[in-house]
């Protein structure tokens, strides 16, 4: 970054006074394809600085991060430029690692932002354009920049140079732009273990001029408080809470600029531990009870066993270590060690007693565990070592002080040569449910848990023996129920002889209990049919039929189960199914039984709204029709176990005459299982109206006679009467004869007019017809006097003949 000093400070507001506004008015700005740099060689024109200034030139020393700047401009020091015209700069204006115009638009390309003064060149400060969008904090640079001018005389203007020996550019080093001071800075949080969070601040800040000193303050209970260096800076902390971070940026000019920051700092977490110690050796009742103190909730935990929980239990010996992990992701370890005692143990030292003494005696050590013991002999006695025993079996129980118990049996004889020998059957298989079914009928001794007395005297039988070489004292048994898994128990039945001096024989049967016996029903199922149905009632009565049965076994309970998937629904809410009623204990012996249930619908339905005839309907083609359907859809019914829908056999109204008709119809109700119930009904339209002249009969008289037209006259005249009906077409009738003829065309008749519509309802008229004749004939050949006729008699009387039919006249 370049140097800046009061003096040139002073020296660049003298060359903006000068030259600034000149050069200003006379710069343009474009976007150009690269000058060719090969062969720049000349230094006579160089750049001192770029910098961000405002709109009179005066640097713009401090920002906020992140604000967007307005009115701030791009200015360039000229150092050297003597005797020089049209100054020509081409460089790329880098933000970061884009390129950017002047308007701050990344682009890709490899255009370069082009400027052109015009004029003369001297030393000083130009003014290249306005920053647009350009944010505080961001690091400008310019690259590959490429100058170029021409001598004074030249009339090229500002360009890629003509002359390539008045270009400068061709290893320019990277320039960067002078940026306001934007001070900044990032952390990132440590969990240290002094109870607290620590920070690492690391300097971001950009822009300032020259060598930058730095001041921060790290807020209340930090070590270290203040940094006067650019860090980064690890800062530890003694309390919690929010920490006020202050840091100063100056550049060696004096400017200064400073950000705050709240930085919020959290306790770490602290881990203990209070762990149980397995009780016995071999257990796993171990506990670890976690305590977490500080750090910021919640917390995650993580043991070295696998667990995510705060306190873990049931463990057996060994080291378990937690990780705890708080909000903050700051973390704390604890490790405890689950112990357990040595194995408890015993040992004994036993004396023998003379044959048939009691002079016997244990000597009991033991050693591991938890002292101190207690002791529980067979005896009742409660002592380390018991004394004064004849010959037999000593079972000592040691507790230690946890609980932890170790059992020891100590056989005593007297002195004898031989020991008895005892010899019964392996295996015994019995029907039963448990052991209380071991009785003496069917395994030879009852059930005991508890040694019997002597059966010495009955025992002794097909494979059931025993021998000494001296004399048998006693023969005992003891039952101990070795299995049971619910349905077959095992009990290990342990006979012992014992010859007069102590010594004992054993042998062992293996007794056998199984339960083979099936369960028997209580309530056996049975047909249900017949059931007439009721929508409200029928998927209870069906659910209670199949849960009504039941059943009862020897060993324990007995359930029911079916294979049952509901009725099949054959019509309303009827339908039936057979079902197959399992009855099974709970060793699996079990039995079935099929029953059926069935709803049956024999009842008819009902009419709601009966068909009823409709008679003597007036008709009226309109609405006759609909009346029609309205009347074949207006009855309906019900049925207890469905819907019910209703049919006709209409096949359509008789059409008698016009609009009218019947029709008997039978209608039949139908539930959906086919009952049904008919009703018949009939629907009648009748015609009892006259019909009605739409244009009545009337006289037509004093017609004159007109031969040519007389008959179609007298033709129209009949047929220009007609009339109308309600329920259909009215034809019109007469009863003329004709004209009669009185004479010449004349003429007249009086005619019976019927109309009549297609029932048959008829009205009548009468009107009169009359052609006359008043007017005179005339002369087409009127008489003429005829004289002077000369007489012939041959032809005279001819001649007088034709004179008189030689006249004639017209109508």
């Amino acid at each position: 970054m370049g140097m800046k000093t009061t003096h040139l400070k002073k020296l660049i507001f003298i060359v903006l006074l000068l030259y600034g506004n000149v050069m200003f008015s006379q710069t343009t700005v474009s976007m150009q394809a690269p000058c060719n740099i090969s062969g720049c060689g000349a230094q006579d024109v160089e750049i001192g600085r770029v910098y961000i200034g405002d709109i009179n030139g005066d640097q713009i020393t401090t920002c906020t991060v992140g604000d967007v700047l307005n009115d701030v401009y791009l200015y360039v020091d000229i150092s050297k430029a003597a005797s020089k015209i049209d100054l020509y700069m081409q460089f790329y204006l880098m933000n970061g690692s884009d390129k950017i115009d002047k308007d701050g638009n990344v682009y890709v390309g490899n255009q370069k932002i082009s400027i052109g003064i015009s004029g003369s060149i001297t030393t000083g400060t130009y003014q290249m354009f306005e920053l647009i969008n350009y944010t505080c904090g961001e690091e400008l640079t310019l690259t590959d920049v490429y100058l170029s001018w021409q001598t004074p005389g030249s009339v090229v203007g500002p360009g890629c140079a003509t002359q390539q020996s008045k270009c400068s550019g061709e290893n320019l080093p990277p320039i960067d732009v002078q940026t306001p001071i934007a001070p900044d800075f990032t952390f990132v949080y440590n969990c240290e273990n002094n109870g607290f969070q620590g920070a690492t601040f690391t300097n971001a800040s950009t822009g300032g001029d020259g060598v930058l000193t730095y001041q921060w303050s790290f807020g209340t209970g930090s070590s270290p408080s203040v940094a006067n260096t650019e860090g980064p800076h690890i800062v530890q902390y003694t309390s919690s809470g929010t920490k006020t971070v202050t840091l100063t940026v100056t550049d060696e000019d004096g400017d200064f600029n400073s950000i705050t920051k709240n930085v919020v700092i959290d306790s770490t977490p602290l881990a203990s531990i209070i762990g149980t110690n397995v009780k016995c050796n071999g257990g796993s009742d171990g506990a670890v009870d976690l305590t977490v103190t500080g750090g910021k909730t919640p917390y995650t935990y993580s043991w070295s066993s696998g667990e995510t929980t705060e306190d873990i239990n049931n463990l057996s010996i060994g080291s378990y270590t937690v990780t705890v992990t708080d909000a903050n992701n700051c973390t704390s370890n604890a490790t405890i060690e689950i112990t357990e005692p040595t194995v408890l143990s015993t040992s004994y030292l036993a004396s023998d007693l003379s044959c048939g003494g009691s002079d016997g005696a244990i000597d009991l050590s033991v050693s591991g565990g938890t002292a101190p013991y207690t002791y529980l002999w067979n005896t009742g006695a409660t002592t380390e070592d018991i004394s004064g025993l004849t010959a037999g079996t000593y079972t000592v129980t040691v507790t230690d002080t946890n609980g932890c118990q170790q059992v020891e049996s100590v056989t005593l004889i007297s002195n004898d040569n031989e020991d008895p020998t005892i010899s019964v059957p392996e295996m015994l298989s019995i029907e039963g449910c448990n052991e209380d079914d071991i009785s003496s009928l069917n395994s030879r001794y009852p059930f005991s848990l508890t040694e019997s007395s002597d059966i010495k005297d009955s025992f002794f039988a097909t494979d059931y023996i025993a021998s000494d070489d001296g004399t048998i004292v006693s023969i005992t048994y003891i039952d101990v129920v070795a299995s049971y898994n619910g349905c077959i128990t095992t009990v290990t039945r342990t006979f012992t002889v014992t010859d007069t001096c102590g010594k004992k024989g054993t042998d062992t049967l293996i007794i056998t209990i199984t339960d083979t016996t099936n369960p028997t029903w209580t309530n056996e199922p049975m047909d249900m049919t017949s059931v007439e149905c009721d929508p409200s009632t029928n998927a209870q009565a069906f659910s209670d039929w199949l849960a009504s049965f039941s059943g009862t076994d020897s060993c324990g309970t007995a359930a029911v189960t079916h294979n049952s998937t509901g009725l099949s629904d054959d019509c309303g809410g009827t339908g039936s199914e057979t079902v197959t009623f399992t009855l099974t204990d709970e060793c699996g012996n079990s039995i079935t039984k099929d029953a059926t249930f069935t709803i049956i619908d024999t009842t008819d339905p009902t009419w709601t709204n009966e068909p009823m005839d409709m008679t003597s309907v007036e008709c009226d083609p309109s609405t006759n029709a609909q009346a029609f359907s309205d009347w074949l859809a207006s009855f309906s019914g019900t049925d207890s176990c469905g819907t019910a829908a209703v049919t006709h056999n209409s096949t359509g109204l008789s059409d008698d005459c016009g609009g009218t008709g019947s029709e008997t119809v039978t209608f039949t109700l139908t539930d959906e299982c086919g009952n049904s119930i008919t009703k018949d009904a009939t629907f009648t339209i009748i015609d009892t109206t006259d019909p009605t002249w739409t244009n009545e009969p009337m006289d037509m008289t004093s017609v004159e006679c007109d031969p040519s037209t007389n008959a179609q006259a007298f033709s129209d005249w009949l047929a220009s009467f007609s009339g109308t009906d309600s329920c259909g077409t009215a034809a019109v009738t007469h009863n003329s004869t004709g004209l009669s003829d009185d004479c010449g065309g004349t003429g007249s008749e009086t005619v019976t007019f019927t109309l009549t519509d297609e029932c048959g309802n008829s009205i009548t008229k009468d009107a009169t017809f009359t052609i006359i004749d008043t007017t005179d004939p005339t002369w087409t050949n009127e008489p003429m006097d005829m004289t002077s006729v000369e007489c012939d008699p041959s032809t005279n009387a001819q001649a007088f003949s034709d004179w008189l039919a030689s006249f004639s006249g017209n109508r």
